[in-house]
């Protein structure tokens, strides 16, 4: 007896020296697992330290839209779940709404596997701008089915405070003037179609404030979209000609150390953070051309590597 209780101490004190030793190890493995993703993300913004806006008012919404793609479709993917449980307890003669609430869902995920899957056979236009398509037809589909399912039900209040939040939401989204205002011209035409269908009328105190909602929230939509609209492109115009007279204050300098028109675009191309291989490919050069190019640019401007030249860039630009 005096042996087993005098070894339980000692056992104890090693399982529990077993286990810090072990939380030592996990704690340290997500150490280095988080000092690899801080660099990862290091690399990145090295890669991309200067930034180019988009030649086309088009693509940089499409650019707004590569942001918000991922976090809508995400969003969608759930949105409408929870309400499939109350629209079967309050209008089970309209299983089609059922549907509808799915279709988001499956919309979202469509646009998810979409965005990630290479799209070279569609035409150009498609690819070029592809975001935001993606991104318009997700929120299209979510004004439509929301016009549809509000009119079927007959305007019913408790769903025209969520239609009237999903039209007014519509001013927010990076789209083009026309596409948003025809977005919300379409879900209305279907909000009265089905409304119609379905008997609505505006008779009762209820009906008449949710009513007086959705126009509010259409006139705020309207107003938003030709306002944030006009604000957006206005600043894209402003943006471009800041890049224009950068571009050029660059030119001059570069041309003042005795870089070549050649040497001018493969600067170009590294600042945009493209590889030697990516540069090879998209000038046709051979590999033994780019870094003869790199060397001498290297050489003329007086720096050792990319991200002195950055810097460098960097510098001239904001001197102006």
């Amino acid at each position: 007896m005096g042996a087993r209780s005098g070894g339980l101490p000692e056992l104890g004190y090693c399982n529990n020296l077993y286990f810090r030793l072990k939380s030592i190890h996990v704690l340290t493995n997500y150490i280095g697992g988080f000092i690899v993703i801080i660099k990862k993300i290091s690399r990145i913004l090295k890669k991309k330290l200067v930034y180019r806006h988009p030649e086309t008012y088009g693509e940089e919404l499409n650019a707004q839209c590569k942001i918000l793609l991922i976090p809508t479709a995400v969003l969608s993917l759930a949105a409408w779940i929870p309400f499939l449980l109350v629209d079967r307890i309050l209008y089970p003669q309209f299983p089609v709404i059922l549907y509808l609430r799915a279709g988001l869902s499956l919309c979202g995920l469509a646009a998810m596997i979409l965005n990630f899957v290479p799209l070279g056979k569609l035409p150009a236009y498609f690819t070029t701008y592809k975001s935001y398509f993606l991104t318009i037809c997700i929120i299209g589909y979510l004004e439509l089915a929301s016009g549809v399912i509000v009119g079927l039900v007959g305007a019913d209040p408790v769903y025209m405070g969520g239609y009237a939040l999903v039209i007014t939401c519509t001013a927010l989204l990076p789209f083009k003037i026309k596409h948003s205002i025809t977005l919300v011209c379409l879900s209305l035409c279907l909000f009265l179609a089905m409304g119609l269908y379905s008997g609505m009328n505006f008779t009762s105190g209820h009906a008449k404030y949710g009513l007086l909602n959705l126009i509010e929230a259409v006139v705020i939509a309207v107003i938003g979209v030709l306002y944030l609209g006009y604000i957006r492109e206005s600043r894209y115009r402003a943006n471009l000609l800041i890049q224009k007279k950068s571009d050029e204050i660059m030119q001059k300098y570069l041309q003042g150390q005795g870089i070549s028109r050649r040497e001018e675009d493969i600067i170009g191309l590294l600042m945009m953070g493209k590889s030697s291989d990516d540069i090879e490919k998209m000038l046709y050069i051979s590999t033994h051309t780019v870094k003869n190019h790199i060397y001498n640019i290297y050489r003329k401007l007086g720096i050792k590597n990319r991200t002195q030249l950055l810097s460098r860039m960097q510098n001239v630009r904001t001197k102006w």
